[in-house]
């Protein structure tokens, strides 16, 4: 097994992927609390990245003694609401806004049982002067979407040499006779977007910047074919899957050249041959695995190991080669229980 398939092999089960994943964080001036957020699709943003202007953003805190438990906010002050302001206070969470370009402290009064931390976070706010852009599923290369979709692409704000964080403040213009708009979400270095009913290419324009992206938009009849992304980590295409635990697969449907078609919700089939080995069946994500190969898929294949041996099971999408269909049958080895894990570790 290569080196790659053993760092990625674990992170098929969310159990090995929750104590790997990696938190920004921030501590406090007292060194009572850590100051956190989800760190979302945003490559090289830190606890201290600075907050955009015009975005929101939602910190949570937990204990400066390591644990990770997330503690209720009981209140929160800035030193310059003209600045950085609360805007809210819900779930134990804290939403952050970022007014003018600046420094502020922010205040946190969290609880601990019957106990109550405080401690003061210093946060900046600056101005976005520049973009980029990449597409979740094929990040260093080309990919496509599907016409009247929502899909989310990877986001990067940047003022300077620092990587500026929050959502809601996207920068960005294109034709409105494409049909492309800006859609929701929560969720940090993602660009929400609706495209379109027609396919072709739309260019997304930054209004800070040089900065622009292509995208480009196809039909489900123009899929040629389908592919497992989790098949070209692993050696020889081979996915393991331990006995008892349940894997998450992504299908990526392909175009022309092998281009593959990102964040697809279109309808694929699954059917089993070996319904004794595995269990097989799509749902809708985001799951937990998303937060490592930040794919954000609507749609992911799970599989779960009964016994061991091969796990044979046939993907199709009917609407694919202009209603011909398209299918792939994955490699999958159920494996006993833990071995997966153990030689995901090895030296």
């Amino acid at each position: 097994m290569n080196i790659k398939s053993k760092m990625f092999l674990g992170a098929l089960s969310s159990a090995v992927l929750l104590s790997s994943a990696c938190v920004p964080e921030q501590t406090g001036a007292e060194g009572n609390l850590v100051l956190t957020y989800d760190k979302g699709a945003a490559a090289g943003a830190t606890g201290t990245s600075p907050l955009a202007k015009g975005a929101k953003l939602n910190y949570s805190v937990t204990k400066a003694d390591g644990d990770k438990q997330k503690l209720p906010i009981d209140a929160a002050q800035s030193s310059d609401d003209k600045v950085l302001a609360v805007a809210a206070l819900s779930g134990g969470a804290m939403t952050l806004e970022g007014l003018e370009v600046g420094r502020a402290n922010i205040e946190v009064d969290a609880r601990d049982g019957g106990d109550s931390l405080n401690d003061t976070f210093e946060l900046d706010v600056v101005e976005v002067d520049s973009l980029k852009f990449a597409h979740a599923c094929e990040p260093n290369g080309e990919a496509a979407y599907f016409v009247d979709s929502d899909i989310r692409l990877h986001y990067t704000m940047r003022a300077g040499s620092k990587v500026a964080v929050g959502t809601g403040y996207y920068p960005v213009d294109f034709l409105e006779s494409t049909g492309l708009a800006i859609g929701e979400t929560s969720v940090n270095g993602l660009l929400p977007l609706r495209t379109g009913a027609d396919a072709g290419t739309v260019e997304i324009n930054s209004t800070v910047s040089d900065d622009s992206f292509s995208l480009n938009l196809v039909e489900p009849k123009d899929v040629r074919a389908l592919k497992v992304y989790e098949s070209e980590i692993f050696s020889e295409g081979l996915i393991p899957v331990a006995q008892g635990d349940t894997a998450t697969l992504h299908v990526l449907p392909l175009i022309a050249d092998a281009v593959p078609v990102c964040q697809s919700n279109v309808a694929m089939t699954v059917e089993v041959s070996t319904p004794e080995t595995c269990e097989v069946a799509f749902t809708q994500g985001p799951a937990k695995t998303e937060e490592l190969f930040r794919l954000y898929e609507p749609q992911i294949l799970e599989v779960k190991g009964l016994a061991e041996g091969a796990c044979e099971f046939t993907v199709r999408m009917p609407d694919a080669a202009d209603g011909a269909g398209a299918r792939v049958m994955p490699s999958v080895k159920i494996t006993g229980s833990g071995e997966a894990d153990d030689s995901a570790t090895d030296a």
